[in-house]
This record gives structure tokens, sequence and C-alpha cells, in this order.
């Protein structure tokens, strides 16, 4: 993608693509239904917002040559996920429907060659202008046209790359999740938990702020201040995430326990420096969903607070 990225958990460990639509197909209306919810229920927390269609696409050339006869895609970016009550769902788009224009605006077809997320980017960034300026009439391959009323939610791009390993990065607009991070989520909470935590980096504005304090995420970031400014960043994220979960409807009270099963598993591979011990993320973030506990206890909202 070449996307400047936060630091990520690990180095990226390749993994074969997935031959076969299916798989990838659950996993995009798993992740596309997490981050919608996390969207919508946090607009009152986050700083920029942006209408959200709730549907997420697939293309034929994100898939290597050898294997775009098996998915069954056409050439124009075709709907892999609707998100049950989301906009896509009400305006009655299906799993499987061809987008051919968009506001009379042709759709970029899937190109030919090395697999490539390019193309569906470019439908992402075409429909995501189209909403800004209302309310955008899709044009589908089998003629049918579908007006779709966007909802609001936080401004951010969610992605699943399947081929990535365990890890994810937000680069200030998109957030993008491994496929090993991504199977190693072992239910919704756990996977809201992931998403979350990539969100409240660019909820926060993390990026832009690093690149403003020149904070260095290169080959020995994790030295001096440089160091310790990412460390922060990681907590910073860890507390908001916590927050964004329980307004979503997912457990806060299951965050703990999973990174700490992550950190188990990372093991020696985190010592660069760049983020903090999972010791120590850990009990901070039992001490943040005890924050949230008691909000809700004592019929407060749920906001978190400065630290």
């Amino acid at each position: 993608m070449g996307l400047a990225m936060l630091p990520i958990l690990f180095a990226l460990a390749m993994a074969t693509p997935a031959a076969a639509p299916d798989p990838l197909a659950i996993a995009d209306a798993r992740v596309a239904q997490v981050a919608w919810r996390l969207q919508t229920a946090n607009v009152a927390v986050c700083r920029k917002h942006a209408p959200l269609p709730g549907l997420s696409l697939q293309m034929r050339d994100q898939y290597g040559p050898a294997d775009r006869a098996g998915t069954g895609l056409s050439d124009y970016p075709t709907l892999s996920a609707v998100v049950p009550g989301s906009a896509a769902d009400k305006a009655g788009l299906k799993v499987g429907d061809a987008i051919k224009a968009i506001d009379g605006a042709m759709t970029p077809l899937a190109s030919s060659g090395r697999a490539t997320f390019d193309t569906v980017s470019k439908v992402e960034a075409q429909l995501a202008g189209a909403m800004t300026k209302g309310n955008p009439t899709l044009t589908l391959a089998d003629g049918r046209r579908v007006a779709l009323t966007p909802d609001q939610g936080c401004a951010s791009e969610v992605q699943l790359l399947p081929q990535k390993g365990l890890n994810a990065g937000a680069d200030g607009q998109v957030v993008q999740i491994g496929g090993k991070l991504y199977d190693f989520a072992a239910n919704d909470d756990e996977l809201a938990a992931v998403i979350a935590h990539e969100l409240a980096h660019n909820f926060l504005g993390h990026r832009a702020q690093m690149d403003e304090q020149g904070v260095s995420t290169g080959l020995f970031a994790g030295l001096g201040k440089n160091g310790a400014r990412l460390r922060q960043v990681e907590f910073e994220a860890d507390r908001l995430s916590v927050w964004l979960v329980a307004r979503a409807g997912y457990d806060a009270n299951a965050l703990a326990p999973f990174w700490a099963r992550l950190g188990k598993r990372a093991g020696i591979l985190i010592s660069d420096g760049t983020h903090p011990s999972f010791k120590e993320r850990v009990r901070r973030i039992e001490v943040a969903a005890a924050e949230v506990a008691s909000q809700r206890a004592g019929g407060q909202p749920l906001m978190p607070g400065a630290r």
C-alpha cells in the first residue's frame, strides 16, 4: 500500500493469500461490522467525522493472476460485506452486487498483473468523495440504481490485509489489520480491541503529532526521548480504546486478557523499545476498564477523562 504507518507490533510475516473468496468475504464482513459499530457509536469521542456506507468492496485484482478465475468476481468493484442496519443494508444492497458507476461516473475496472489494493482504494476514494457531497446514487452492473444515505461516524478507513502477519497499523486516515492478527482474535470483542486501538491512534491524531515533533519510526526509534514518545502514544491509544469498545457495546473487560495473551505470543519479538511492555499495558487497560465500570454503575455517560 505504500502507507507510512505507526510502528506495528512485529515485522511483517508473509502468508499465502487465500485462493477462494469465501473466507476473505467472511473476514471482510466481520471487520466491516466491528469497524462500523466502533465508528458510529463514538461520534461524540472523535474529532473528525465522515459519512459511512456500511459496506466492503472486493476486486479481482486483489488476487494474484493465478487465483482470479476462482474468485467469481467481475472487473467491477463488488460488495463483499454489507453491515446489518447500515446505510448499505437499508438501501437494499447485497453481497455480490457490483458497482458500475457512482453518481454517473464510471468506477475503475480491475487491472491485470500483480495483486494490488490500488484499484479498490480508488473506488473507495470515489465513493467517499461522492458521500461528502450528499447522498450518492450507485449504478449496479445489473442495471439497478440505488440511492445511498450514509451514516455519520468517525473518519477512518479500516482494511483487512489477509496476506500480512500478526500486526496492525494506522497512518492517521487508514487502519490496516494483518490477517494473522485477525485470526488471533478469538471473537468480536477481541477483534474490536485490535481495531479500536488503531482507530484511537487516528482519532487522537498521533501520526500528525509525531511528524510535527520529528519522532522517528526507523532504526533505533525506541531509544531515548523518541522511544518514550512512541511508548506514550501506545498507552494513550490503549486507554481510549477501552471506551471506544465499551461505547460500541463490546466487552471492555475482554481487552486486558487479549493483550496479555498476545504478549505471551509475541514473546521476545517486542524488545526494540517502540512499544511498552505488555505487562504494563495490561495493567493500565485494567485501570481504564475499572473506570468504565464505575461510570456505568453510576449511570454516567461513558466518556474518557483526561490523563
